[in-house]
Parts: C-alpha cells; structure tokens; sequence
C-alpha cells in the first residue's frame, strides 16, 4: 500500500511530465542539445527551453546555498536569453520579451555584486521575473518555478 508521500511523488511526477509536454518547448533543426531531452517533439527541444533548464538546475542551487545563509557564486550569466531560439519566436520577438529578460540579467549582475545579506532578496527578485515573465508569455513551467521561492 503507498502511503502520501508516495502517492504525493507519483502525482507530482506526472504533473510535471504533463507540463513539459505541453510546455513551450520549441523544435529547432539547428540547435544542439546540450541536455537528454524531455520534449515530446520528436523534432527535438529549442535553444530556449534548453537554457531555461539550465536556468533552472542553477536556480535550485542557488537556493539551497542563500537558503543555508550563504552567497553561492554565478555558473554563468545567460545572457544567451537575448538571442536563444524559442518555439514561437513571436512570443520573444518583442518589447515586453525584452523587458523581462534586461530586468532578469540586470538582477543577475546584482546578485553578483551583491553581499550574503543582500543575496536573499536579490535572489527572490530572480524568481518573480521568472514567474512574471512566465506569467506573460508562456505559463506552462509556472508549477516548477513555484519550486524556487525560498522557503520562509
């Protein structure tokens, strides 16, 4: 018999594989993936949702170390945001795209700049771009960057 947090597991799994599925991962013959694809597209996955895992896989890192009460150092800046392929280049192809991902890289650099006592809410500035970005242009990863918020 599975008890809740085994049921709890196999529920968010499958949320989670849903989502992908139907997130915006974009199909682009040119790009390479650097990462085992998730993308249901046989086509493959887009520059963009590649990166946006990596984004990802660095923002959960970060968080376990500003969490611990330390300042963890960048792994890399993104600023390929600007210029990655996405699924549907006409929802990054514009203005408010554009405003998202400067306000993003600017609090990226000030993440960088920043003290351990600064990191916190630099950090949490971080992930409400993301969210709010996500909000506009392309909901579907929304749920996993819930995962993000520190936890106070």
């Amino acid at each position: 018999m599975l008890n809740f947090e085994s049921m709890r597991k196999i529920i968010l799994s499958s949320v989670f594989f849903v989502l992908m599925a139907l997130s915006c991962a974009n199909v682009t013959k040119h790009s390479k993936p650097t990462t085992q694809s998730v993308n249901p597209n046989p086509d493959g996955d887009s520059e963009m949702s590649l990166l946006m895992r990596e984004m990802l896989d660095d923002a959960l890192r970060m968080k376990k170390a500003v969490e611990a009460g330390q300042k963890p150092k960048l792994l890399r800046s993104f600023i390929e945001l600007e210029t990655a392929e996405a699924t549907r280049e006409s929802k990054v192809d514009n203005d408010e795209f554009r405003a998202f991902t400067d306000h993003y890289l600017d609090l990226l650099q000030r993440f960088e700049r920043s003290s351990v006592a600064e990191s916190s809410s630099i950090y949490t500035g971080m992930i409400q771009t993301c969210m709010n970005c996500h909000a506009a242009v392309c909901p579907g990863p929304m749920v996993r960057i819930k995962q993000l918020y520190l936890a106070n």
